[in-house]
């Protein structure tokens, strides 16, 4: 069957038409991907210092592609993930530890057992025929204080303050300590470490202190005590008693000292028969006259200002000629 001139043209022309209006929306098409292409979802010097890496692949790929890794510098505590915007498609990914492929971890994330300190760690995508790497370093933890405690918690005036610190590193770094030491709130020029002088304080001064932990790298955060106040001290006894003897009367100067320099008073508690003490002056008389052989018990209390108590204790052994 034949179709009249007249009809064949006008099909001819429709379908050109057809022809020019697809071709119309394929490039349409086309320049949209690649506009869209070129506008990137993620600011990369936000995210990371260390950009991906192109190995292979289109220029437009690498021009579109993102990778990096999360946090921008990781620690032992940290798990790294790998974040990458590329082609659509499938993604796959392998992870290394300085140079040495992690078995079993193809995910965007790396577990935290992986991450050491000074360890480099770096992250390869292959993607669309395109192969990306970026890399970090595990930086250092700084150590912490745990727990510090007073060696001897009887302090007063002449008694040393000594600190004892418990510090841990998550890295397994050793840990030493800096001390700084404080007096009713000013620090106090002393390079006495964990231990502060007993002469470096008075009775009723507020005594604090920082522990600053150290690894070798970096500083971690102080600990700060609270602050102590100093009590009132008892007096001391700086004399030597006599425990023999061949005259018919026992005497001893009994001389004590007191920190805070109070002044002092003595007394004798539950003494022998016969036995005085002077009150300001700490002379002891005894008469050995009519006396029993046997063991003496001798206790002489020195008082300061305060009323605090100072005590020597001793025994007297008395036999018959």
């Amino acid at each position: 069957m034949q179709f009249p001139f007249s009809i064949n043209k006008k099909w001819l022309v429709f379908l050109a038409i057809a022809l020019l209006a697809i071709v119309g929306l394929l490039v349409a098409r086309g320049c949209k991907q690649e506009n869209n292409a070129a506008i990137p979802t993620e600011n990369p010097s936000r995210l990371s210092t260390q950009p991906a890496t192109a190995a292979a692949g289109t220029a437009a790929q690498q021009q579109s592609a993102q990778l990096v890794l999360l946090p921008e510098n990781p620690t032992s505590n940290d798990f790294l993930l790998a974040v990458f915007k590329g082609e659509s498609g499938r993604v796959k990914y392998r992870w290394e530890k300085n140079g040495e492929t992690l078995d079993g971890e193809e995910l965007d994330r790396l577990a935290v057992k992986h991450l050491t300190k000074g360890a480099v760690i770096t992250v390869f995508v292959d993607n669309a025929g395109a192969s990306y790497s970026a890399s970090v370093a595990i930086g250092n933890l700084p150590p912490v204080v745990q727990q510090v405690s007073l060696k001897n918690p009887a302090i007063h005036r002449g008694v040393d303050i000594e600190l004892v610190a418990i510090g841990e590193d998550s890295d397994g770094d050793d840990v030493n300590f800096n001390y700084k030491w404080f007096r009713d709130g000013s620090q106090i020029n002393f390079n006495g470490g964990s231990t502060l002088s007993g002469d470096q304080f008075s009775r009723g001064d507020q005594i604090s202190f920082q522990v600053i932990p150290f690894d070798g790298v970096e500083e971690g955060a102080p600990y700060e005590g609270t602050a102590i106040t100093i009590p009132n001290a008892p007096p001391v006894f700086i004399s030597t008693p006599p425990l023999q003897f061949l005259s018919e009367t026992y005497r001893y100067q009994a001389q004590a000292k007191d920190p805070d320099d109070d002044a002092i008073t003595y007394a004798l508690e539950n003494p022998p028969p016969g036995m005085i003490i002077d009150r300001k002056t700490g002379q002891i008389n005894w008469p050995l006259v009519d006396l029993s052989a046997g063991e003496y018990r001798v206790s002489i209390v020195a008082y300061d200002a305060q009323g605090q108590k100072g005590y020597q204790e001793y025994s007297l052994t008395m036999s018959r000629q």
